[in-house]
């Protein structure tokens, strides 16, 4: 199915060096990711407390992209990603203690600049060792083993949520996300960077580069933030979420090789309005469900759909990153994008749980829908 019979990793070569890390970073964050609303919930905290948490933790997306890309220029990118995981650790570690929401907050603050410090080093060493020929096929696979992970990640950590604790899986997340660097011991480090002025990116066609991103970023706030407290409010039990979590990465699997395999230059425009269109009515139905049959069904649905947008503007964002001939530049201007739309889309969401409460959901995954189907609509006009 996903074209990697016969596939050997040659570690020396630094394309299968990410693959073989990513697939094991995404196994550790796919443990718990989906849980961490459910955990605040858990706690005792309410829903606006886990809005609040998350536009903290996506907030550091706004303001440390810059000094981070000014860091990879120095140490390299893999040393900045591998300095993301004292971040990273941190978070975990204070999160599992977390009893009142100062702390709480504190966790969110080094949860962000965690793992924006390793996209800090990730997203320009991709395309740093990517071949710009073969750029589509190596980004589905880029996404597609991390998948793989995922579709066993979040039901691990639902069964082990059931059967132990939290702190188990925090513990076990840390350790397997620190497990996952050692790869990177094989190859050689990259610096290039942070060489031209922002001037050269402040062009027209910039714009849609930026609103897309802009755009896409709400995908995190549907997915990441009003999902996960939808299935622990509506549906409930941890086993259920997991499920969730796995059949949307299920979904993103399935289709990860095959959108790589067969999206172009010539295509790609169709295939994103087509996969954003259908990402936005799967959307729109996660308000409606009220089963864990049609929660899963659904979650797989948004996991095919979805990975029809995502993949290609990630695909996009590295041939426009390799245009550029400033890697870390561009990718600081793309999670600046990122962030504002996360947060502002948080703030959306936000007031409509102070002042509807009671259609929460259904008005919070019908913008989110609108802000994927703008996504889909102007990642198609992006130069590449």
């Amino acid at each position: 199915m996903f074209h990697l019979r016969g596939y050997k990793p040659d570690l020396t070569k630094e394309i299968n060096e990410i693959y073989l890390h990513s697939f094991l970073f995404k196994l550790a964050e796919g443990l718990v990711s989906i849980f961490i609303p459910f955990y605040i919930l858990e706690m005792g905290f309410s829903i606006l407390t886990v809005l609040v948490f998350f536009a903290i933790y996506y907030g550091m997306n706004i303001i440390t992209p810059y000094p981070l890309g000014v860091l990879a220029s120095k140490i390299g990118y893999k040393h900045t990603s591998l300095l993301s995981s004292v971040f990273i650790l941190g978070f975990y570690l204070i999160i599992r203690a977390a009893e009142a929401e100062p702390l709480l907050f504190l966790s969110a603050v080094l949860g962000g600049l965690g793992f924006n410090t390793y996209w800090a080093g990730m997203n320009p060493e991709f395309a740093e060792g990517s071949d710009e020929e073969d750029t589509e096929k190596e980004s589905g696979i880029f996404f597609s083993l991390p998948s793989i992970a995922s579709v066993f990640a979040p039901m691990i950590g639902g069964i082990t949520l059931y059967f132990f604790s939290f702190s188990l899986l925090f513990l076990v997340t840390a350790t397997l996300m620190l497990v996952s660097f050692i790869p990177f011991a094989y190859s050689s480090e990259n610096t290039k960077g942070m060489d031209t002025s922002f001037e050269n990116f402040a062009t027209r066609d910039m714009v849609t580069d930026f609103f897309t991103y802009f755009f896409e970023g709400a995908h995190s706030v549907g997915e990441r933030i009003l999902w996960p407290i939808y299935l622990a409010t509506v549906i409930g039990g941890s086993i259920n979420i997991g499920g969730a979590g796995s059949m949307i990465a299920v979904g993103s699997a399935v289709m990860s090789v095959t959108v790589g395999k067969y999206t172009n230059p010539e295509n790609r425009a169709k295939v994103l309005i087509t996969g954003a269109t259908l990402s936005a009515i799967t959307l729109i139905l996660m308000s409606q469900v009220t089963t864990i049959t049609a929660a899963l069904a659904v979650s797989a649905l948004h996991g095919l759909t979805y990975k029809m947008v995502n993949l290609p503007i990630f695909s996009g964002a590295v041939r426009r990153a390799q245009q550029k001939e400033d890697l870390i530049e561009y990718f600081i201007i793309r999670q600046i994008a990122f962030g504002i739309g996360k947060v502002l889309f948080i703030g959306v969401i936000t007031a409509i749980y102070l002042i509807h409460t009671e259609n929460l959901y259904l008005y919070g995954f019908a913008i989110i829908a609108a802000a994927i189907t703008l996504t889909g609509y102007l990642g198609g006009k992006i130069k590449i």
